[in-house]
């Protein structure tokens, strides 16, 4: 990973490479070290060695090293700052900062009747489904949430993807009758912009038993009329209300 990328940085070892160290005396790598200041004021030195350092051009030297995940485990901003000596005890000292999210984002899926707006995982007809989404460091990235048949302990084959490339909570509309009855999960994917992802699931349950009303319109122009008839696919279906 480079350090002064402006971005976040994922919890995990630091591997960190400075270049164009240079001076008219040798360095050698027991003149080396970096110490970083992190959130709360957390302080940590650490000296170098010879095997840190290469003299790739003559007179200039690259040094590598890698900061443990353990003193920058978490989240806010740290400065590293390097110090560089030669045989004759001239200093030389560079800053850089970064970003380090140490927390996974969040998500959340519920399901509502659109015109009871109450909270189900029976659907049938028009419903609401709210995607909650957010990462209290980097960000969300993209949100991706996708409808597979059968549960989440038993996932098949996916129906279709109903969200993506999405960062903000979402109200998706669904309508039931777009699929066959049965069992089906909705799964929720959030990835925030350190790269670190979570999944949440939520089984459902699709039950058309009442099918949609089968609507024909005549219009009689001789007495300015207009007949509405329906019939229904199902004997025992009755009507509710005309809109």
């Amino acid at each position: 990973v480079a350090v002064g990328d402006a971005s976040y940085i994922s919890p995990g070892d630091l591997s960190v490479t400075v270049n164009g160290i240079s001076d008219e005396f040798p360095i050698e790598g027991t003149n080396l070290s970096y110490s970083i200041y992190g959130p709360n004021q957390k302080y940590v030195a650490m000296s170098l060695t010879d095997s840190n350092i290469y003299e790739y051009e003559t007179g200039k030297y690259r040094a590598t090293f890698t900061i443990p995940q353990s003193e920058i485990s978490q989240s806010g901003t740290y400065s590293l700052f390097f110090r560089a000596a030669d045989n004759v005890s001239n200093v030389g000292q560079i800053c850089q900062s970064f970003l380090i999210d140490a927390d996974c984002p969040t998500g959340s899926i519920s399901v509502s009747n659109a015109q009871t707006a109450m909270e189900t995982d029976k659907l049938e007809g028009m419903n609401k489904i709210a995607v909650n989404v957010n990462d209290a460091h980097s960000g969300v990235e993209n949100s991706i949430l996708e409808l597979y048949n059968g549960t989440m302990q038993e996932p098949g084959i996916k129906a279709a993807t109903l969200l993506t490339n999405s960062s903000i909570p979402k109200l998706l509309d669904f309508n039931s009758y777009d699929y066959a009855d049965g069992n089906y999960t909705l799964k929720l994917t959030v990835i925030d912009k350190a790269g670190q992802t979570v999944t949440a699931w939520k089984d459902i349950t699709i039950d058309n038993r009442i099918a949609k009303p089968i609507i024909g319109v005549s219009i009689s122009s001789g007495n300015s009329s207009l007949n509405v008839q329906w019939s229904y696919q199902e004997e025992m279906s009755e009507l509710d209300y005309i809109q």
